[in-house]
């Protein structure tokens, strides 16, 4: 029996605030997102762990590229990529309510990202709990932040269910024995959730 489903944030819950930002950047400057979203990827690695903060996340990517935006109106545009996916969090609550499971937030994130998100809906309330790279400097798919949030659950991985869009993450969870569902739409993780008896519902 499944007592924990651990979700990823950004690209199940939410948007990839990057990729909506590398698009903006696109339409704004005319600079293709496949030159700035690798950078974004790449330098997150550090923000996602607390080893940098925005600023120089700033300077390392925008500075970096040449790109005509000042720090407080690339933070802003940072803010508003973060975009909430109503039908999937709906799905979440849903499930959350009417099945004894615990929903446990596991995700690769910046401390400043999952402030916006609290502040702007109370994001924390939607999870019993929440396992954030920033809080331990480990990122996804090192097996160490599974093995962080199974102990913070007090579980055994044949206990858990997780789901997350990146199939690296996907792979890692199910080497440790993590019964895992790699995220590509909402009704694909509908039916995923029913394949494991936790959408009983219509």
């Amino acid at each position: 029996m499944k007592k924990v489903l651990f979700v990823d944030i950004g690209g199940v819950c939410c948007d990839n605030p990057w990729t909506v930002l590398s698009e903006k950047l696109d339409a704004r400057f005319g600079i293709s997102s496949r030159s700035t979203l690798p950078v974004f990827v790449r330098e997150s690695v550090d923000l996602d762990i607390g080893r940098t903060d925005f600023r120089q996340f700033y300077e390392r990517t925008i500075v970096e590229m040449g790109i005509p935006l000042a720090l407080e109106e690339f933070i802003g545009m940072h803010d508003d990529s973060l975009s909430l996916k109503k039908d999937v969090c709906a799905l979440l609550y849903e499930v959350r309510k009417r099945n004894r499971i615990r929903l446990v937030a596991l995700s690769n994130m910046p401390e400043h990202t999952w402030a916006v998100l609290e502040r702007r809906y109370s994001m924390a309330d939607m999870f019993d709990d929440s396992v954030l790279s920033y809080s331990y400097s480990v990122i996804k798919p090192d097996p160490a932040i599974f093995d962080i949030a199974l102990r913070k659950a007090d579980i055994g991985a044949e206990e858990a269910l997780f789901v997350d869009d990146r199939k690296e993450n996907v792979e890692a969870a199910g080497r440790i024995g993590i019964q895992s569902i790699l995220f590509t739409s909402p009704g694909q993780l509908r039916k995923d959730l029913s394949m494991n008896g936790l959408v009983p519902f219509p």
